[in-house]
């Protein structure tokens, strides 16, 4: 199973609506959703555990959410110099680990992805903050910066969405 740290913001926001509407239904619903002081608090539990700023080409950014909703994000920008790899290495480094994570990569080839703790379960937040400084530390034992060129991961992701479903 994947950790998921983002979804679109489209996506997102018809999410949050969704969440919304159920819980506004009758009380005998089923369906119970975090009011948005719960969210709040949950995705401010979960980001404490990623202080990731210490390592040298790391920075970490706690940014409101740009849809509005009640939580907040982590944007991790990445110096290929200093830590020695690039933002869409470290994300697809993240996304092959096990368990995987899955980060917000749109903007990798600015240096940068987020990350989203409202999408995790209690106790994953310590998973990514583990799965996160694992690949930092390897890159920053590599002698060399892990660089591939972004065309080549471009070209990867579109034969991979080429072949779904598989």
């Amino acid at each position: 199973m994947a950790i998921v740290m983002g979804l679109d913001q489209h996506r997102e926001q018809i999410v949050y609506g969704v969440l919304d509407t159920e819980r506004h239904r009758s009380p005998r619903s089923a369906v119970r959703c975090p009011t948005p002081a719960a969210l709040r608090q949950r995705t401010t539990r979960n980001r404490s555990f990623w202080d990731v700023s210490p390592t040298p080409g790391v920075t970490a950014v706690i940014e409101p959410d740009p849809t509005d909703n009640p939580l907040d994000r982590l944007r991790v920008s990445v110096s290929p110099a200093e830590a020695h790899i690039t933002a869409w290495d470290l994300a697809d480094a993240l996304s092959r680990g096990s368990p995987p994570v899955i980060v917000r990569d749109h903007l990798v080839e600015k240096g940068l992805f987020y990350m989203d703790p409202c999408n995790l379960h209690p106790g994953e937040e310590t998973i990514v903050a583990r799965r996160l400084s694992e690949e930092l530390r390897r890159a920053r034992e590599s002698n060399e910066i892990i660089a591939t060129p972004l065309e080549e991961r471009r070209n990867r992701r579109a034969a991979y969405l080429a072949r779904w479903p598989e």
